[in-house]
C-alpha cells in the first residue's frame, strides 16, 4: 500500500506532554482544529475537511482508503461519513481515534460511515476510556474490532490484526463492485469506483502533526 500522509493546516503550539518528540520540529506544529478553544474552532475543523475531500478528490492518480490515528482518526471518519456516493475511497483504518463528542454540534452529523472499516483499539490506551473508543465504530456499518496489548499508539503488527485488515479490504472490494454494478444499472458507471483497494491510503496523522 502506498501511505500518502497529510499535513494539518493550522500552526499551533507544541504540546510535550503528549509527544514529546514535538518539540523537536523545525518546521513546527500543525493541528486539526480539534485542539483550539474559541468560536473559530468549527471553521477551523471545517477547513480542515474541506482541505481533505479536496485532495481526495483532486489527486490524479486517486485514493483507495482513508485512516488515521487520534485526533487525525476523528477527522477522517468526519470524512469519511461524507463520502459522495461515487466516490473510489472504500475503505477507513482507525487507530485509536478520539469520540465524536469532540467535533463541533454543528459537524456532527448523523450520517454513517458505510464503506468498510477496521478499528485497532489499544487496551492500554492512556487518552481515551474504553466507552470513548467505541464512539467512532459506534457511527460505521459493520465495523472491524481488534484490540491489541499497546496503548495510544500505531501496534505492532498481529496476526489478529492483519487477518482484519486483509478481511477489511476484501470487504472493500466487494464494496466497490457493487456501487459499480448499482451505478451501471442507473446508466451513470463511473470507472474510478471501480477500482479495489489496492494502492493508496490518505493517512490522516496524529494531533499536532508536524
Amino acid at each position: 500500500i502506498d501511505f500518502v500522509t497529510v499535513t494539518a493546516l493550522h500552526p499551533c503550539e507544541p504540546r510535550a506532554d503528549l509527544y514529546p518528540s514535538t518539540v523537536t520540529f523545525a518546521n513546527g506544529t500543525y493541528d486539526w482544529g480539534l485542539t483550539f478553544d474559541g468560536p473559530e474552532r468549527a471553521s477551523l475543523i471545517e477547513q480542515t475537511v474541506d482541505d481533505i475531500e479536496r485532495i481526495l478528490t483532486s489527486d490524479p492518480i486517486g485514493f483507495d482508503g482513508i485512516g488515521g490515528i487520534c485526533d487525525g482518526s476523528l477527522i477522517a471518519s468526519l470524512v469519511a461519513a461524507r463520502l459522495p456516493p461515487n466516490s473510489r475511497v472504500n475503505f477507513y483504518i482507525n487507530m485509536c481515534g478520539g469520540p465524536w463528542s469532540m467535533l463541533p454540534e454543528s459537524l456532527q452529523t448523523e450520517a454513517a460511515v458505510t464503506i468498510p472499516s477496521v478499528h485497532l483499539i489499544g487496551k492500554k490506551d492512556e487518552v481515551f476510556t474504553w466507552d470513548q473508543l467505541r464512539s467512532i465504530p459506534a457511527k460505521c456499518k459493520n465495523p472491524v474490532m481488534v484490540l491489541h496489548g499497546a496503548g495510544h499508539s500505531v501496534p505492532l503488527v498481529s496476526a489478529s490484526i492483519t487477518n482484519s485488515v486483509e478481511a477489511t479490504l476484501r470487504e472493500a472490494d466487494i464494496f466497490a463492485a457493487t456501487k459499480v454494478h448499482l451505478a451501471s444499472s442507473h446508466g451513470s458507471a463511473d470507472e474510478d469506483s471501480a477500482s479495489g483497494p489496492g494502492g493508496r491510503l490518505t493517512a490522516v496523522a496524529e494531533g499536532s502533526a508536524p
